[in-house]
């Protein structure tokens, strides 16, 4: 169980794949991000937008899919971040890993503001510049540097508006990538 902050909220969330539809948990309450399963053997381009004075939106492959009221959501809070799996550190810092993924991620892009459905349009075939304004952390999962490293290099945001990269930690398994076509 997550420990309550300050503002009265756990402030994790977590992006399940159920039955092959994306849902959101957060504060205990679950949201259904995708009406139809992503897990075509199709690539899917997904965007999430959270508008505090507004709701919560799901674009896939830019198209509108859901919407939800966001009184409930929690925020975004945490010094580690699992991507292909569901974290938890308990109070001990014991960490226990679950729900993983398999399958293909292209990349990761967690912004502090919300795009406009045309930045996300025009952004979502190409990379985009690490220091670009607003974005949080930027996981690319290309080819590490060098090939034998530990795990791709990430971008997050650090003090004083400046980025910094890092290498992922690989929780188990070898680093496994494939070439974009």
């Amino acid at each position: 169980h997550d420990m309550v902050q300050s503002n009265g909220r756990a402030n994790k969330w977590s992006v399940d794949l159920q039955d092959g539809m994306l849902y959101l948990r957060s504060e205990g309450q679950s949201y259904k991000l995708t009406p139809s399963a992503i897990n075509d053997d199709s690539w899917h381009h997904v965007a999430v937008v959270l508008r505090r004075r507004g709701n919560l939106r799901t674009f896939v492959d830019n198209s509108p899919v859901s919407s939800h009221g966001v009184a409930q959501i929690g925020g975004l809070s945490g010094n580690s971040f699992w991507i292909g799996a569901r974290g938890f550190i308990n109070t001990n810092n014991e960490i226990t890993v679950d729900q993983e993924f398999t399958g293909k991620i292209d990349e990761l892009r967690l912004w502090k503001l919300a795009r406009a459905t045309e930045q996300i349009d025009h952004d979502r075939y190409n990379e985009i510049d690490f220091n670009s304004l607003g974005l949080m952390l930027y996981a690319r999962m290309t080819e590490p540097t060098p090939p034998e490293a530990a795990g791709p290099a990430y971008y997050h945001a650090a003090a004083n508006e400046t980025v910094l990269s890092s290498a992922a930690k690989l929780s188990a398994g070898a680093v496994n990538y494939t070439t974009d076509a």
